[in-house]
C-alpha cells in the first residue's frame, strides 16, 4: 500500500478556540489503563504498525507500545457514497485506510482530497479537541478502516513517555555535552529516544554517512 500520509491540515473552526486535549492523567491511571484488545489477522496488525511507525505521531514509540495500538484499534467498512465524518463533528478518532478509497470534502470544495490504503486522517482529534475540519465520505465499495480513540492514544503515549523518562532520563544528565540542559529538555530527549537492534559485528556508523 501507500504510506505517504495526506494529512488534514490543523487548522481553528472559525468563531472556535483550539484546545489542547490536555486532560490531567495521573501516574495510577496510566499504569492501571488497559487498552481493548481487538482479534485481527496477522497481516492487519503488520499494516498498522508499519502505517503508524511512519508517522510523525507515533515514529518515537516502541515496537510495543506501536503493537498495543494496532491491537486496540477497531475495524470499520463503508459501502461507496456513506458519510464516514460530517464536517464539524466533535469526535476523537484516528482513521487509518486499509481497503478502498474516502474521499475529503473542504468546505470550499477547493483542498478535497483522496485518501487510500495506508494513508489517515483525524490525527489533529487525537491532541486538540476540536471538529473535523472536513467531510469525509466512502468513494468506493468496501472501505475498510482501522480507527483509534483519543483516550487509548493518550494513556498508551503518557506511558511510554513515563517509561523513557525513568530509564533514559538520569543516564542523559550524566552525558557530558547535555549538562547544560535543563530537566525539562532532558525529559524531551527521552521521549524522543528509540532504541535500535543491531547483530553482533553489524556497523553501527559507516565513515562517511
Amino acid at each position: 500500500g501507500n504510506f505517504n500520509a495526506a494529512a488534514e491540515a490543523p487548522k481553528v473552526a472559525r468563531g472556535r478556540r483550539q484546545t489542547v486535549s490536555a486532560e490531567v492523567l495521573t501516574e495510577e491511571d496510566v499504569e492501571t489503563f488497559q487498552p481493548n484488545v481487538v482479534p485481527k489477522a496477522k497481516e492487519d496488525q503488520e499494516f498498522i504498525v508499519i502505517a503508524l511507525e511512519r508517522l510523525p505521531l507515533f515514529c518515537h514509540l516502541e515496537e510495543f507500545e506501536l503493537t498495543q495500538l494496532a491491537l486496540a484499534m477497531e475495524e470499520m467498512r463503508f459501502m461507496k457514497d456513506e458519510m464516514i465524518i460530517e464536517q464539524g463533528h466533535e469526535g476523537d478518532m484516528f482513521y487509518l485506510v486499509r481497503n478502498g478509497e474516502v474521499h475529503g470534502i473542504s468546505p470550499d470544495e477547493e483542498h478535497d482530497c483522496e485518501f487510500k490504503a495506508g494513508q489517515h486522517f483525524g490525527e489533529v482529534v487525537l491532541m486538540y479537541s476540536q471538529p473535523y475540519q472536513m467531510a469525509y465520505k466512502a468513494a468506493s465499495h468496501d472501505v475498510v478502516m482501522f480507527t483509534l480513540d483519543r483516550n487509548t492514544y493518550k494513556h498508551i503515549m503518557q506511558k511510554a513517555s513515563m517509561k523513557k523518562r525513568a530509564m533514559y532520563g538520569d543516564f542523559l544528565r550524566k552525558v557530558g555535552f547535555l549538562k547544560t540542559l535543563n530537566d525539562a529538555e532532558v525529559l524531551q530527549l527521552a521521549d524522543a529516544l528509540k532504541p535500535s537492534a543491531y547483530r553482533d559485528g553489524e556497523h553501527l556508523i559507516n565513515y562517511g554517512d
